[in-house]
């Protein structure tokens, strides 16, 4: 339990990466080799959240509750490609990051000392929030086809580009390549670009108050 949010952000650095190489390589390979590489990934990633977050009994099952369906649809989805199954498989991924993600917060609000672990914590809310918002736009794009300038459910899987305008809104840089189309989809990108600009100005902000605490009186019990 000890390093278990440094494990969850090797593999959210592993998904985030496999999304847009898996879209090349879709390409010159089989389509369904393709969506289960990006599903074996992305299971990899719930199952290390689900270890991360599991505090306590009831934590683990209302996130397995979550988990493992969205798990099967999407796997079922990989074999067949139902736009249904998938949007159902979003769903629960949403709802799965989402608790997530509060539990994260949560946790480091009550932190009083700044770990190793606790800073990959931080960095794991943050990359969590990218794909929280990347499977919204998704599902956006299944509901309302054309909300976005790119397509992005590419042969009945997540493309890169999920992704990729996801954490371009993230941080705020707007590249404008891929653009939201519709009213909802506006409303989600720059949703996303506030949530992240109040995550960074308050949480990191409070682990550096708390850190710069701790070392001053780390140096006084040291006089």
């Amino acid at each position: 339990m000890e390093h278990r949010f440094s494990v969850l952000l090797c593999a959210l650095v592993v998904v985030i990466f496999a999304a847009p190489i898996v879209s090349v390589v879709r390409e010159r390979t089989p389509t369904l080799f393709s969506r289960v590489l990006v599903l074996a990934c992305f299971s990899l990633m719930l199952l290390s959240a689900l270890f991360a977050i599991s505090r306590s009994r009831h934590q683990l099952i209302a996130a397995a509750l979550l988990s493992v369906p969205s798990v099967i649809l999407l796997s079922v989805n990989a074999v067949q490609g139902n736009d249904h199954v998938r949007a159902w498989g979003y769903v629960l991924t949403i709802l799965f990051l989402g608790y997530t993600i509060f539990l994260i917060v949560a946790a480091l609000f009550r932190q009083r000392t700044i770990t190793g672990d606790i800073i990959c914590a931080s960095l794991c809310a943050y990359l969590l929030l990218g794909m929280f918002w990347a499977h919204i736009y998704s599902l956006t794009e299944i509901l309302l086809p054309g909300s976005f300038s790119r397509e992005l459910n590419v042969s009945g899987a997540q493309s890169g580009y999920a992704f990729y305008h996801s954490f371009v809104t993230l941080s705020t840089l707007g590249y404008g390549d891929v653009t939201p189309l519709n009213p909802i989809a506006r409303v989600f990108s720059y949703s996303e670009a506030i949530a992240g600009q109040i995550y960074l100005a308050v949480l990191v902000a409070r682990l550096v108050g708390l850190h710069i605490s701790q070392t001053l009186i780390g140096k006084e019990a040291e006089q």
